[in-house]
This record gives C-alpha cells, sequence and structure tokens, in this order.
C-alpha cells in the first residue's frame, strides 16, 4: 500500500514539474514575442519619423537641388545646341558659318529678342546713326533648304556689295532646326535699304517670297528704328 501512494505521489509531483516547465516556457515565448513586437513597433517609429526628417530637410533645400539641376541642364542644352549648330554649318558649307547664329529663344520671346538687338552695342558701334530692321519669319518646313540658300547669299551680298551702305546683316536660328528666323540688318540711311531693295541679291528673296503658292513664308513681321547709342 505505501509503495502505491508513494507512486501516486511521485507521477503527481512529475505532472507538476511538467506544468510548471510547460507554463513556464510559455510565459517566456509569449515574453519573447512581446519583445518582438516592441521592437518592430520601435523600429517602424524610427524609420518613419527618419523619412519624414529626410523628407524634411529634402524640402527645405529644393531651391538648392533645383538650381543644381537647372544649371546642369542649361550646359547640357547649351552645349548640345553648339555642337549640333557647328554639325549643321558642316553640313551647309555655302552658308558662310558667320551668317547663321542660334539663339535659344521662344516664340512669345520674339519682341523682347528684337528690343535687345536693337540695343545691342556690338551693332551700335560701327553704325551710330543708321537705321535697324528687324525682320521676323517663319518658313514652310519643306522649303528650309532652299530659304536658308537664299537668305545666305542676301546676307553675303548686303554685307559686300553695297558700297558699304549695310553695315550689318545677320541670320539668327531661333531653335536648331527649327523654321523661325530674325534678320537683324543695319543700314547707313533710308537711301540705303532703299537701295538695299534693288539690288539682285535682295532680288533673290522676294522672288522665293513670291515662288510659291501658298507661301512658303508662313509669316513675316518687320521691327523698325534707329540705332541711337
Amino acid at each position: 500500500m505505501r509503495v502505491i501512494v508513494i507512486v501516486i505521489v511521485i507521477v503527481i509531483v512529475i505532472l507538476l514539474l511538467v506544468v510548471i516547465v510547460v507554463v513556464v516556457v510559455v510565459v517566456v515565448v509569449v515574453v519573447v514575442v512581446i519583445l518582438v513586437v516592441v521592437v518592430v513597433v520601435i523600429l517602424v517609429v524610427v524609420s518613419v519619423v527618419t523619412i519624414g526628417i529626410v523628407v524634411l530637410v529634402c524640402m527645405m533645400r529644393l531651391p538648392s537641388l533645383v538650381s543644381i539641376v537647372i544649371i546642369i541642364v542649361i550646359i547640357i542644352t547649351t552645349a548640345t545646341n553648339t555642337v549640333h549648330c557647328l554639325a549643321r554649318t558642316q553640313q551647309h558649307p555655302g552658308i558662310p558659318r558667320y551668317h547663321m547664329r542660334t539663339a535659344t529663344l521662344s516664340s512669345a520671346s520674339s519682341s523682347a529678342s528684337s528690343s535687345a538687338l536693337m540695343a545691342s552695342p556690338l551693332a551700335a558701334s560701327s553704325a551710330v546713326g543708321g537705321k535697324v530692321l528687324i525682320v521676323t519669319v517663319e518658313i514652310d518646313h519643306q522649303h528650309l533648304n532652299e530659304f536658308k540658300q537664299v537668305i545666305s547669299e542676301d546676307a553675303a551680298g548686303s554685307r559686300t556689295r553695297e558700297n558699304g551702305g549695310c553695315y550689318r546683316f545677320d541670320v539668327i536660328e531661333l531653335e536648331p532646326g527649327g523654321n523661325k528666323f530674325i534678320f537683324y540688318e543695319v543700314y547707313k540711311d533710308e537711301d540705303a535699304i532703299a537701295f538695299h531693295k534693288n539690288t539682285p541679291h535682295f532680288k533673290l528673296w522676294s522672288d522665293f517670297k513670291a515662288k510659291y503658292t501658298p507661301s512658303a513664308v508662313l509669316s513675316q513681321t518687320v521691327v523698325k528704328g534707329d540705332v541711337v547709342y
């Protein structure tokens, strides 16, 4: 009988120990899970705060970053336009290089560019008191090559075959490969302008305008002024 009681007691003790061990293990697991959850929450909060701080700093530095980006874009665009302009000049050897100049201007700024050209010290330096014509034209794309040849001969003839009456005749291409141009012309006086309009090289231009129907010149505006400085 005593042996049976002792065995029962031992079994009960073992069962109690097992239960205690299981409870302890469960508690440890629960604690570990809680700790993991707490750590994850802390990491998420820290990450969100860090991202927020970075975004805030970037927003505060945005003007400087934009300025840097704009400067880089301007440098790349200018270099690309220069290379493109030189390549086009080599492809059209009949066009004097000094007559084809590229300006990064939009059509909306044509009037402003005209004012700037009229006040150009470079133009005025050799023609104080002269007459200025600023002609803005838009050419049909399919006639661009012929136009460039015609206006090249007109510009060259104006500069060299008008007895000094034409001080300056520049052809400005507003966009590389575009169809909008400005002629910047400086003459000695009204008589020089009248003489220019009766020259063979000017006739090339007037004949080009009248050659096609509809005209190859889609639009033309003329601004006239005096060189004062």
